[in-house]
């Protein structure tokens, strides 16, 4: 729960920190997006904690500043150093920090090499890269909405994969979150590079239409000349 509070707090920090203008329908949207997640959790948040939970707390609450930074940090761009160059260096710094922590722990099996590699590709090395190039192109705004969309892939793949019960509650919460994220999308004017790309390919193919006006001109001659 904790940390998909980092997504709309993200959008909030963006708002002041890289003047990412968060209006009112923007803020709607997140604040539904949100609304979303809680009905797929079905409302069942436990607010009352004990002495035992208050260490995972405040685990939690460190989980939600630290997602909330790699938000941000590589929301900022770094016109030296390209995507896969950020990813290898955060895998990189982040295999450093876990090092320390490997002293004890018996090597892993042959079966299991397998499943750490895939882990590893997966949701390690193309997760990271694919959240990098979409933060460089979408506003903090835009992505906050659409995070929303992995607890949805979850749900949705338990359901098909392994029969799970979806309630009705939880069919409206992905439908809502679905539809805010399209919304925030469609009110996201696009990112420079593509509007610059796509203003390259209207000049390359400016004169091929421009050629191809004569030729169909002569083709089909005035019926009045003729």
């Amino acid at each position: 729960m904790l940390v998909y509070l980092a997504p709309p707090l993200s959008a909030v920090v963006a708002h002041w920190l890289l003047q990412e203008k968060l209006d009112l329908p923007d803020t709607g949207l997140i604040a539904l997006s949100f609304l979303g997640f809680a009905m797929l959790q079905q409302f069942q948040f436990q607010l009352v904690l004990d002495a035992a939970q208050l260490p995972g707390l405040l685990f939690g609450l460190l989980s939600l500043l630290a997602y909330s930074g790699f938000l941000l940090l590589n929301r900022r761009p770094q016109p030296g150093h390209s995507q896969l160059q950020r990813t290898f260096y955060q895998l990189l710094i982040g295999a450093c920090c876990v090092l320390p922590f490997l002293g004890g722990m018996a090597p892993p099996t042959s079966d299991s090499l397998l499943w750490i590699a895939l882990a590893g590709i997966f949701p390690g090395f193309l997760a990271i890269y694919c959240a990098i190039v979409a933060l460089q192109h979408l506003p903090t705004r835009v992505y906050a909405t659409l995070a929303y969309l992995e607890p949805v892939t979850v749900i949705l793949a338990g359901w098909l994969l392994f029969a799970e019960q979806l309630s009705l509650l939880q069919g409206a919460g992905v439908l809502l979150i679905m539809l805010t994220g399209l919304m925030l999308a469609l009110r996201h004017k696009p990112a420079k590079v593509v509007a610059q790309a796509l203003t390259k390919v209207g000049q390359q193919l400016a004169p091929l239409a421009a050629n191809t006006e004569p030729t169909q001109a002569a083709k089909h001659p005035n019926p009045e000349q003729t």
